[in-house]
């Protein structure tokens, strides 16, 4: 009786040993998906807004400085590129989907700006319906604003 408990506590501290290492190994590849994935994603942001920050400052939003301009058109084709290689590379797998989205579509609207030749208001409404994700987009200014409305009003609940 006394080696099946010593076997069982030999058992038990095998396991413990085995699920440390699971969690070792774990937290290892996390770190290594934090500096292969998350830091780009987050440099190539913080470029980017630095760029417009300074197309604002320079330029303006309705300004028609070339200089300004082309500079922020740069830094918008270095930060689609950037972050496509990172995608094409694998790099969503080891986002959530919901940032893994927001990414591609925010990818896709710089990719549309830098040919727009007109401004564009719109909004694009996203809300869950009996579990199931609906999605819409909204392009009237008055809709917009009551959209932010009715967001402050409840999110603030």
């Amino acid at each position: 009786m006394a080696t099946v408990l010593a076997a069982n506590k030999k058992v038990r501290e095998v396991e413990i040993v085995y699920e440390q290492k699971i969690r070792e190994s774990y937290l290892e590849n996390a770190r290594s998906y934090t500096q292969a994935v998350y830091v780009p994603i987050a440099v190539e942001l913080t470029k980017l807004r630095s760029a417009f920050d300074k197309f604002r400052v320079e330029g303006g939003e309705r300004s028609n400085d070339e200089l300004a301009m082309k500079g922020m058109q740069k830094s918008m084709t270095q930060f689609t590129g950037a972050v496509s290689a990172l995608l094409e590379r694998g790099a969503s797998a080891f986002l959530t989907t919901t940032l893994e989205r927001e990414l591609e579509d925010f990818v896709a609207f710089i990719a549309a700006s830098q040919t727009a030749t007109s401004t564009l208001q719109q909004a694009v409404v996203r809300y869950d319906l009996l579990g199931f994700g609906v999605e819409g987009t909204i392009q009237s200014s008055y809709l917009i604003r009551q959209a932010r409305l009715l967001q402050t009003a409840t999110s603030s609940h």
